[in-house]
């Protein structure tokens, strides 16, 4: 080790000295050459900052367009009113609020993410669809079947932020004609036809107005403002079919007319609807047949969280001419959703012309896991309740018992139900159904 400290000493003398002395010995000339070599360099230097500062302004640049891009095709589902609002994204197992039904064809509550819209002429463009398969079985001569009861597709489109259309057509229609006859000289003659109301594949056609959130308008045809259970989508039912008053061929339908009606939020917790429509279900898709105009409305109030208390009633025409009969509704709701319970009961009291209908019902459902839902419903219709000796004006009571099993959130459904059909004064005999239902939507 000593020796090599020695020696170091010596090895830099014999490299350092003769290239100083080379260095000396250059003169001027290499120094000023050594001088050039540097400026040159750093005019390469300067050169290739201007051309990374231009890289990074063109980076800048294209990110922008990225970003306008994404902007333009990021998805803003249109507002609603308390009809027709959906619940937020959640979690399998946890129950999106019900009390707010979105209508129907529209996103049932609680789907993960909404489709994306595609570019269209002007605007933008959303499809989603609704398929349901039945099967239904019975006694009494019931003869069993499957039936596709609905194959919806609608389209939703955004002119900008504050106009909005919407097309809705069910394509599992069967069109159907109702006739008139009249005796003529000993024959019968058809004096008018008109298309059967629950058979048109047309179901929803309107424009929406959206500049704030306490008025929106709407215009076109859609579901009158009648009902928590007929404005509630059928996607989102909780049996597989709707209550009697609706359901049944002498109740109110699921009623859908032309007309005008403004919505909105004039409170955090009271919502209404109110629109003039040509009838109150009765004239779909077809002018008017006389002067008199239908003047629906409807009002919910949640005084506590997950309670909903509601009124409806429709004004039709007050039966002083023939063309002009009356049809007044007037109904009340209330119900009750948790992330596991769901209560609901409706009564609806309507008029039709001279006869009085009445029918209501009570609902429940409670989720015992993310997946199933047992449910039970009474359900109870008087189609004429100034008669009960006849089997047209008898009451008709159901007691229904059955689940919803939840297979993909709520894209994919199983319900099955249990019917117990009951009839006042014996005048019907009992019967049995079972009702299955298998629907997708997206």
């Amino acid at each position: 080790m000593f020796r090599l400290v020695r020696v170091l000493p010596v090895c830099f003398l014999i490299v350092f000295v003769p290239a100083t002395l080379n260095a000396q010995e250059s003169g001027p000339a290499d120094v000023e050459s050594l001088r050039k070599k540097i400026e040159a360099q750093e005019t390469q230097i300067k050169l290739l900052r201007e051309s990374l500062q231009r890289q990074s302004e063109m980076l800048q640049q294209q990110q922008a367009i990225l970003e306008s891009l994404k902007q333009k095709l990021d998805v803003s589902a249109p507002s609603a009113s308390f009809a027709a609002q959906t619940a937020p994204p959640r979690s399998e197992g946890q129950k999106p609020d019900q009390n707010q039904q979105p209508r129907e064809g529209q996103q049932p509550a609680g789907q993960q993410q909404p489709n994306e819209p595609v570019e269209a002429g002007a605007g933008r463009i959303r499809f989603d669809g609704l398929i349901q398969g039945w099967f239904a079985s019975g006694d009494r001569a019931f003869r069993d079947t499957f039936r596709l009861r609905r194959a919806q597709l609608r389209f939703t489109g955004d002119i900008n932020e504050n106009i909005r259309w919407v097309v809705m057509l069910d394509a599992a229609k069967a069109l159907a004609v109702n006739n008139s006859f009249a005796d003529i000289n000993g024959s019968q003659a058809v004096i008018e036809s008109r298309v059967e109301q629950a058979s048109r594949i047309l179901q929803d056609a309107y424009i929406r107005l959206d500049y704030t959130d306490k008025a929106r308008v709407e215009m076109g045809q859609f579901k009158v403002p009648i009902s928590l259970e007929m404005n509630q989508q059928a996607a989102s039912l909780d049996t597989v079919e709707r209550a009697l008053f609706i359901s049944d061929p002498r109740g109110i339908g699921v009623a859908r007319d032309l007309g005008v009606m403004v919505s909105g939020r004039v409170l955090p917790q009271l919502d209404y609807q109110f629109g003039v429509f040509n009838g109150s279900g009765e004239s779909q898709n077809e002018v008017d047949r006389n002067q008199r105009k239908a003047f629906i409305g409807r009002v919910a109030f949640r005084p506590l969280k997950g309670l909903q208390l509601g009124a409806s009633g429709a004004w039709a025409g007050d039966g002083s001419r023939l063309d002009s009969p009356r049809r007044d509704r007037l109904g009340g709701e209330v119900s009750f959703n948790s992330d596991k319970l769901r209560i609901k009961s409706e009564v609806m009291a309507f008029v039709e012309s001279d006869v009085h209908r009445l029918g209501y019902y009570a609902h429940i459902g409670y989720r015992i896991v993310p997946r199933f839902e047992p449910i039970f419903r009474f359900d109870s219709f008087d189609p004429n309740t100034g008669i009960e000796n006849s089997a047209q004006g008898v009451t008709e009571r159901d007691y229904i018992a059955g689940f919803n099993y939840f297979l993909a959130e709520s894209r994919l459904k199983l319900q099955l139900n249990y019917l117990r059909k009951t009839f006042d004064n014996g005048l019907l005999p009992s019967r049995n159904l079972v009702l299955v239902n298998l629907q997708t939507s997206w």
